[in-house]
């Protein structure tokens, strides 16, 4: 079973050696308690309110139920697929490539129908991928059956697609592991460079069933779509499920064009080059640096350049980048070396918090915070939770312990070994010291969130699992869920014991 509980913000998600049969049920199988079945009213009820309405007033509308809309699809569908009429009205079994074809011929129905209703709205893209290489962040490629992507170019990339589809034929059902562990994948490869409040996905079963996948913080929501329309002489004929399928893609289209689940404007360039005023739901901002500072990401080499928690697909999610900026007010616009952090989950968000609060107290070896916006979005938790996000941008401290030791070690003295490694428990130290009543716990020390910079000045970063503690509080505690890296707890964590001390959460 793959380790997914416990992460971390400085953890790796799991890394298949290949992306096989075996490798996608095992997948699917290690996120099974966080996939639950629910319904079309639920799930855009926790993408948000502009959502739910938009779905509301959609499927509702009289004009769109009527053969003036869907009857000018189904005629473009029908002529599409008239060589595959048969297979597709077998209900028990329908070949994968049946499938691919008529679900393409039918996305590209939708979209003509959309290019000749276009207005001035942003708007997205079909495209049959199933024979593209799709680069992922370490190199390797995929081939999802189908995207609909933010670009029309002819190379997308993972971070332009903004809902995949996954097709499987034959005896292959809509629960099979394999086919969800593709789904599970896609959202993995999407949201690895481009951070996301959610990712959608698509699956389309031998008996023609299609269900929708939504990823959250919160869990991994999927419930029927209907079926995949067959060939019939007018559409008065199809059914309720057939036509629901023609009607979401419609709807796809239209909300997706809108709100494509980035956390930046969509053509604001992340990962690469954006300004902080690119940020969407800002609540709350604290910054040196002005809103129109530019923030330059150099991911051509993504698997060394992306940190964080962004490869699971359950709890928090964070992206961290090594980054530069510049603005016109900066040093005459020179450049200047950051580091640049987007986290989404829920409503207990509180590493600026506990960043600011060790900058107040003048803990030593703490990294001076630049810019600090906390990020709201549309849409609840499965218990009413508040989605919420902060986007940081900090100076950049140099590399960290794991890198160095990654590339041969740090070549100083041993002395000045000694010193490094003494100011990382000064500042923990210091931190935990009670000030004004209160202290910091870090909780997550890591050999990826101790730093070294090129003079030899040790850094602690990634206070997201840290807490300010109010001097007289109770230390007894359930701890049903586990924070940190688990190769570096305390034994009485790891035991989950419901008493511990200070020293246990350093």
């Amino acid at each position: 079973m793959l380790s997914i509980v416990a992460g971390t913000p400085q953890k790796d998600g799991p890394r298949p050696e290949k992306f096989d049969d075996t490798w996608y049920v095992e997948l699917s199988k290690s996120y099974e308690d966080f996939c639950k079945r629910s319904s079309m009213e639920f799930i855009f009820r926790i993408l948000g309110d502009d959502w739910s309405v938009a779905w509301n007033s959609f499927s509702s509308n009289k004009l769109l139920a009527g053969s003036a809309v869907i009857g000018k699809i189904m005629q473009s569908y029908c002529n599409g697929c008239k060589g595959i009429s048969r297979e597709l009205g077998n209900f028990k079994r329908t070949s994968e490539n049946t499938l691919q074809i008529a679900f393409g011929v039918l996305a590209e129905a939708v979209q003509d129908h959309v290019d000749s209703m276009r207005s001035t709205n942003p708007r997205i893209y079909w495209r049959d991928t199933h024979t593209t290489n799709i680069k992922r962040g370490d190199g390797t490629c995929r081939k999802p059956d189908g995207s609909f992507l933010t670009t029309s170019d002819s190379s997308p990339e993972w971070r332009n697609i903004v809902a995949a589809v996954e097709i499987k034929g034959g005896d292959m059902t809509s629960d099979h592991h394999h086919l969800r562990g593709q789904i599970l994948q896609n959202f993995i490869d999407m949201a690895e460079l481009q951070p996301r409040r959610f990712m959608i996905g698509i699956s389309l079963a031998g008996n023609r069933d299609a269900r929708l996948y939504v990823c959250m913080p919160g869990g991994i929501y999927y419930t029927l779509l209907g079926r995949l329309p067959r060939v019939v002489p007018t559409s008065s004929s199809l059914t309720p499920n057939e036509t629901c399928v023609i009607t979401f893609l419609l709807f796809l289209h239209s909300q997706l064009g809108k709100d494509c689940e980035y956390l930046t404007r969509r053509n604001s360039g992340l990962p690469g080059e954006f300004s902080l005023a690119d940020i969407m739901g800002i609540e709350h901002v604290e910054s040196k640096l002005p809103l129109q500072t530019t923030i330059y990401i150099d991911y051509a080499d993504e698997n060394d350049k992306v940190f964080g928690r962004h490869r699971h697909l359950n709890g928090q999610r964070t992206w961290a980048y090594p980054a530069q900026y510049w603005n016109d007010e900066h040093a005459n616009g020179q450049v200047s070396d950051a580091f640049f952090k987007f986290q989404w989950g829920f409503d207990d968000e509180i590493e600026i918090e506990v960043h600011r609060n060790v900058l107040h107290r003048k803990v030593p070896h703490v990294p001076p915070l630049l810019y600090a916006a906390s990020v709201v979005g549309n849409g609840t938790g499965p218990k009413g939770q508040r989605y919420k996000g902060e986007a940081i941008v900090t100076e950049n401290v140099g590399q960290s312990v794991k890198s160095i030791f990654k590339d041969g070690g740090l070549c100083v003295s041993d002395a000045t070994l000694i010193d490094i490694f003494a100011g990382y428990v000064h500042t923990l130290l210091a931190a935990a010291a009670v000030a004004e009543n209160k202290f910091a716990l870090h909780r997550d020390i890591s050999a990826g969130n101790l730093m070294v910079k090129y003079d030899c000045d040790p850094y602690i970063i990634d206070w997201g699992c840290g807490r300010v503690c109010a001097a007289n509080e109770v230390r007894s505690q359930s701890n049903k869920h586990m924070i940190g890296t688990t190769i570096y707890m305390g034994i009485r964590i790891l035991h989950r014991c419901t008493s511990r001390s200070v020293i246990d959460d350093l």
